[in-house]
């Protein structure tokens, strides 16, 4: 998995390269909506290095929010929801990083770096071909995981059962209508296709501080 993971880094490190002078070009701010999420729905995603460290960011803009997700090349990652006031002027994940459109692209400053976004053009499955059994490790813990041909999934871990609905908006997996039967709040989660070449049905799902992150690997 790390080697692809290397391979993504430099493909979005290549593709980065040159852009600096669009990066410069200033568009004016404005407030950010439902409306303003749904022009600007999508998977964002560039690497950069830090401290001699290859970083991979991918962001999800989806209507019902946003979440950026970072990756290093050792496969360590956290991931963030945007908080949506209306009266926004960019996209703010709890202090962590802050993003704002610039002409169809996000410019995004991260760890104090600012680093541009670009549009991914990744296929992803129909829902339906994301259907079946995955296990999931959990604090120490193997989970069973169900979706169906809809989306719909359910899994019951810590005694809890969770459930909600995969699907796929501006070529975007996207977890929500998220429940926890122990009343746990839960956010708006994303998923990649995994990058495992053992396992190339797999999931990586993020839903910030939600026991369901992690690998879903189909069975």
């Amino acid at each position: 998995m790390r080697t692809t993971l290397l391979a993504a880094i430099s493909v979005a490190l290549l593709a980065g390269c040159g852009s600096d002078n669009d990066s410069n070009t200033e568009s004016p701010t404005e407030p950010v909506s439902n409306t303003y999420l749904q022009d600007h729905a999508g998977v964002y995603q560039s690497a950069y290095v830090i401290d001699n460290q290859a970083i991979l960011a991918q962001l999800v803009v989806n209507e019902a929010g946003a979440v950026l997700v970072t990756t290093n090349a050792l496969e360590q990652s956290s991931s963030a929801n945007a908080a949506l006031p209306d009266d926004i002027s960019q996209l703010d994940f709890a202090s962590t990083a802050q993003c704002s459109d610039n002409s169809g692209a996000f410019d995004c400053t991260i760890a104090g770096q600012t680093v541009t976004l670009r549009k991914a053009t990744d296929t992803v499955a129909s829902i339906s071909s994301l259907a079946g059994e995955y296990q999931l490790q959990s604090n120490n813990e193997l989970t069973s995981i169900q979706v169906a041909d809809s989306g719909e999934f359910l899994a019951s871990i810590n005694g809890c059962e969770l459930n909600g609905q995969l699907s796929i908006e501006a070529d975007a997996i996207v977890l929500k209508q998220l429940e926890d039967s122990c009343g746990e709040p839960v956010e708006l989660g994303v998923a990649f296709n995994g990058r495992e070449n053992s396992a190339p049905e797999s999931l990586e799902v993020y839903i910030s501080s939600s026991a369901l992150t992690g690998d879903w690997i189909k069975r």
